[in-house]
């Protein structure tokens, strides 16, 4: 049996217990179907067989003339006053043979023999179980002092005369014997010209059914329990078998560190159990791109800050080193140094914890106008540019286009937008902002500059944090390489889309499409 582990069933364990459950529930029901289907079909048998004796013993109840008397009296006498006649249907004078049915006497005796009254039926032990034609009244006392013609059924015989309906019902005689017993009202001849009520009984030993019956509850108390055990120990190994696989990849997942996520599972097969591992496989290289990421994030950020943070070091170092002797002027340029290198260190600390936080940047809905927000953009970047750098053209088309959305994210997303095509923009060059409605409360916003353009191979990863498909370009830019990456993850944060298409040494086109807030 599997073993178990902190009070908990194992899967194995729950696996094996479960097949048991379910087989042995399915087998006990099946069980139980049988030993009543068995039941059903050995009853269905004998009242069928009881059927074709009372079909054949009523057929011998047909009034007819006197017939010759076989008890030592003149022959053409009364009647027997017990049953009246009882005829097999032949000429007067014919034995009591008919030629489809065994012989018959009178009706009366109780012992099934000549002068009885009662058709032979042959039992399965050679013995005959005779029907028997009861009547109310002195003909319940049999004939000329004859013992009196007892029920096979007395209960059954009452339920036939009072409520005129046949029935079966089961019996065990005083001798032990069950016998199962089939009872049909009738009317006979009274001898008088009339006829008078009266029940038919005929019966076959059914003491076979309960031996059966007995007999298949025993092989089923026997085989199921079997069954059950046989089916929890192959179950046990087919279990074992099948989650074996399981195991080998737990096993294997085991062995790969953080460190080495390149590693991969081998190649199992087009099963469940192969679509697993390509599952996994893929959850791998997800994992190791997310990590490769993670490390050159934080190499990049710390190269980012170390630069600034380098320079105010050797700028406050210089300017308290003992014996110093500078100018006021020098001075003032040391300071300068470490007040740009500060302010450099402070903005990218900014956009790294702003990045940090982009997945759960609240939302402030309100109002706003597209147009306003563009020529707010364009401001900042103009009033931001280096001392001495002669700006792009920048061209904003006027549009009285209204949002509901966060105007505080609206506008980082486009300074950041602008910014980046200006920096990449000749002097010469242009950059052009257009805007244009796509259904109510929707909108598309276009920045297109005349720029260096970017290599196709870069553009799947230019939104990456600190991603340059240039550095040099961009240390003379001034750029950290986070400007795209926040911008998209602004854009998602309004539930929009970003698109970048680039043509090297034509320009790039940024395309966002904000959508109308769900309601």
């Amino acid at each position: 049996m599997p073993s178990l582990s902190s009070g908990r069933p194992t899967m194995r364990a729950q696996l094996t217990l479960w097949n048991i459950a379910v087989v042995g529930i399915a087998l006990t029901l099946f069980g139980i179907a049988l030993r009543f289907g068995v039941d059903r079909v050995l009853v269905s048998s004998v009242d069928r067989t009881l059927a074709r004796q009372m079909s054949r013993a009523q057929q011998h109840l047909r009034p007819g003339p006197p017939r010759p008397r076989t008890d030592g009296g003149e022959p053409g006498g009364p009647p027997p006053q017990a049953d009246g006649n009882f005829d097999p249907g032949g000429p007067p004078g014919q034995d009591d043979i008919h030629p489809d049915h065994p012989p018959f006497d009178e009706m009366g005796g109780p012992d099934g023999g000549p002068g009885s009254g009662r058709p032979r039926f042959p039992r399965p032990d050679g013995d005959s179980l005779m029907p028997r034609l009861l009547m109310p009244g002195s003909a319940d006392t049999g004939i000329a002092g004859r013992a009196p013609v007892v029920p096979w059924s007395a209960p059954a015989y009452t339920r036939a005369l009072r409520k005129d309906e046949e029935s079966h019902a089961d019996v065990t005689t005083p001798e032990g014997e069950t016998i199962r017993v089939y009872s049909v009202p009738v009317r006979v001849a009274d001898g008088q010209g009339g006829t008078r009520s009266a029940v038919l009984q005929v019966a076959v030993p059914s003491g076979f059914i309960q031996a059966a019956d007995n007999g298949v509850t025993l092989t089923l108390l026997l085989l199921i329990p079997a069954a059950v055990l046989l089916t929890g120990f192959g179950g046990a190994l087919l279990t074992d078998r099948a989650l074996r696989p399981i195991d080998q990849l737990g096993t294997r997942l085991g062995r790969i560190q953080a460190q080495d996520l390149k590693q991969r599972l081998p190649d199992a097969g087009t099963d469940e159990f192969g679509r697993l591992t390509g599952t996994v496989n893929d959850m791998l290289a997800r994992l190791d791109d997310a990590f490769e990421r993670q490390r050159r994030f934080a190499a990049d950020a710390s190269h980012e800050l170390r630069t600034p943070l380098a320079t105010i070091r050797a700028g406050s170092s210089l300017a308290l080193e003992p014996g110093a002797d500078f100018s006021t002027e020098q001075y003032r340029s040391i300071l300068e140094r470490i007040d740009s290198a500060a302010d450099r260190a402070t903005r990218v600390t900014q956009d790294l914890l702003f990045l940090a936080r982009v997945g759960v940047l609240p939302i402030r809905r309100a109002p706003v106008l597209l147009s306003g927000i563009l020529e707010e953009a364009k401001s900042a970047v103009l009033a931001a540019a280096p001392a001495g750098r002669k700006l792009a053209m920048i061209h904003v088309q006027e549009t009285d286009l209204r949002l509901d959305s966060d105007r505080d994210h609206l506008l980082r997303l486009f300074i950041n937008l602008i910014d980046n095509a200006v920096r990449h923009t000749p002097n010469t060059g242009r950059v052009d902002v257009t805007a244009r409605s796509q259904g109510p409360g929707a909108a598309v916003i276009r920045i297109a500059d005349t720029g260096e353009g970017i290599a196709a191979e870069h553009l799947a990863r230019i939104r990456e944090p600190f991603y340059r498909p240039d550095s040099a370009r961009s240390r003379r830019g001034g750029g950290a390489g986070l400007g795209l990456a926040i911008a998209q993850g602004i854009v998602d944060a309004l539930g929009g889309a970003m698109t970048i298409t680039s043509v090297v040494g034509e320009g790039t086109a940024v395309s966002v499409s904000l959508p109308p807030p769900a309601r």
